[in-house]
């Protein structure tokens, strides 16, 4: 190989291993930038599920701070008895704490129980005597005054018997958080429950004071905070699912709708997805962030209890990746791997075309200069001086062992590192020309050298070796360019194969149990 090919060898290699560095960088990027979308988009989604907790904190703080109050004017003694507490007023700033409150209830231990529901632009009172009535007496308010309702109605009680023992280790004061029975007069009706146990001070009677909020004025509560219907769910751990049918429903209004149904039932696949994942995670106490591909789109999903830290019922926000925004969505993040993608394949590009011109067969320009420059410093392992192309001038006639003398030297040359011969030239640099050897024409000349190579080295080896006339000082000489190949060169004659190399000025014959060691040695310069 010689000096020019050995460097296109080296810049090609290094080449090679740029791109090859920078291809591992970009996937490694891209692996990267993956990585940290699923990371911004976690931070994102719980961003958002964490303004949700906080839209619901503000309304549970503002009923655990009425609660607080309403139990405070209890506890002093003020209350007397829920018996005959008709008027709504009783219990009105507590109902009016939150949109999100539907009704509250005080619940003596006896099991006389004094409630009051809103509804839109109407209160209802409803009154239990005593733990065994079924039936309430029930007054209603609306725009047209105070009227009575027929005692035959048949009222769904907050008290039970599982309400006192559920406080019975309670502090008076304690809020907790849990979930309700039917809302008074509606067995449709379900949600959670804030409740508080309370000793009146004077005659040391025991109430539950309970503020209810259903799940539907939750769910409505979302929707306003500007979550879409189908984003967000609410389910319980009993595995039931709240079924949120969309339709029209101010927070302070009915809905008799069934609203919870089996997880078997569900008829939104990814919500059914999601709680496949909810119940495969190792804890529910916390906001916990799960993935999963539906119909070959990946969702990102954040399950977190309604009430920070209580379980049992639990809000889901289900979006599709894609619709949150990282690196590899922003435009900013595409315009940058787009110009690194577009830099690296300019750069493959240009190193498959430079390659491909590296493994084409290049010969050195030449010219009459040129040629003169290289006469000047005489005969060298890449340069050799040959008198004639045919004829041998001691005899005056032509002959094989002239023709053989320069195409040992391109076989040589070819088997090394390259080289040139020139013919018409004496080994001191006398520019003697062709005249000797006599051809009617250059063409006749040229195709006599093709000839000789087809027949001595082979019609294969032609493209590794250029011939051509050329005038120098007004003598034309014949120059051969041959390139250094990795296969092996041969001359052959008279039946038999030689293998020859350069060292130094001549070529020298290696015998044939030197040739394959040669060869080993060479292909590790390629």
């Amino acid at each position: 190989m010689n000096r020019s090919a050995s460097k296109r060898f080296r810049i090609s290699i290094a080449l090679i291993i740029i791109l090859a560095l920078s291809l591992l960088f970009f996937v490694y990027s891209l692996y990267s930038a993956n990585q940290r979308s699923n990371q911004v988009e976690e931070s994102q989604l719980g961003l958002i599920v964490d303004n949700l907790q906080l839209e619901n904190k503000i309304v549970f703080s503002s009923i655990e701070s009425a609660l607080k109050l309403e139990s405070r004017l209890i506890a002093s003694g003020r209350l007397g008895s829920v018996a005959g507490k008709s008027e709504p007023t009783v219990l009105k700033n507590l109902v009016d704490v939150s949109d999100k409150v539907a009704a509250v209830g005080i619940i003596a231990e006896s099991g006389e129980e004094f409630a009051i529901q809103k509804r839109k632009n109407l209160s209802a009172v409803y009154h239990y005597q005593s733990a065994a009535d079924s039936l309430a007496s029930v007054t209603v308010w609306d725009d047209n005054g105070k009227r009575e309702v027929a005692d035959s109605l048949v009222g769904n009680r907050m008290f039970n018997a599982d309400i006192f023992r559920l406080h019975a280790n309670d502090e008076p004061g304690k809020i907790t958080w849990g979930l309700a029975s039917n809302l008074p007069g509606i067995t449709t009706r379900k949600g959670l429950s804030a409740s508080t146990l309370v000793v009146d001070a004077i005659t040391k009677k025991k109430y539950i004071v309970i503020c209810f909020v259903p799940f539907k004025r939750m769910m409505t509560n979302t929707v306003n905070a500007g979550f879409k219907k189908d984003e967000v769910f609410l389910f319980r751990s009993d595995s039931l699912y709240f079924n949120f049918d969309g339709t029209s429903d101010s927070a302070r209004g009915f809905d008799t709708t069934k609203y919870f149904v089996a997880w078997k039932d569900i008829q939104v696949k990814k919500h059914a997805e999601a709680l496949k994942i909810w119940q495969t995670l190792s804890r529910h106490d916390s906001m916990q962030i799960a993935r999963f591909t539906l119909d070959g789109e990946q969702y990102c999903v954040a399950f977190s209890p309604v009430v920070v830290n209580i379980e049992g019922t639990y809000c889901a926000l289900v979006v599709p990746s894609a619709s949150l925004p990282t690196m590899l969505r922003s435009k900013t993040g595409v315009l940058l791997l787009s110009a690194f993608a577009l830099l690296l394949l300019t750069g493959i590009v240009f190193t498959v075309i430079y390659i491909k011109k590296f493994k084409k067969i290049r010969f050195d320009p030449m010219n009459a200069d040129k040629v003169q420059q290289m006469i000047a410093g005489g005969e060298n392992d890449l340069l050799e001086f040959k008198s004639t192309i045919r004829t041998n001038l001691h005899a005056g006639k032509p002959g094989k062992e002239i023709e053989l003398a320069w195409l040992k030297s391109v076989v040589a040359f070819c088997n090394t590192e390259g080289g040139t011969i020139l013919i018409g030239v004496k080994d001191d640099g006398e520019l003697l020309g062709l005249e000797a050897d006599h051809f009617v024409n250059d063409d006749k000349c040229l195709l006599h050298v093709q000839n000789l190579i087809n027949e001595h080295v082979g019609l294969e080896y032609l493209p590794y070796v250029k011939f051509f006339l050329l005038t120098v000082a007004g003598k034309k000489i014949l120059v051969v360019q041959c390139v250094a190949i990795k296969k092996i060169m041969l001359l052959k004659s008279a039946g038999k194969e030689q293998f020859y190399v350069r060292s130094g000025p001549s070529s020298i014959e290696l015998p044939m149990s030197k040739v394959l060691e040669y060869v080993n040695d060479r292909k590790k310069t390629f």
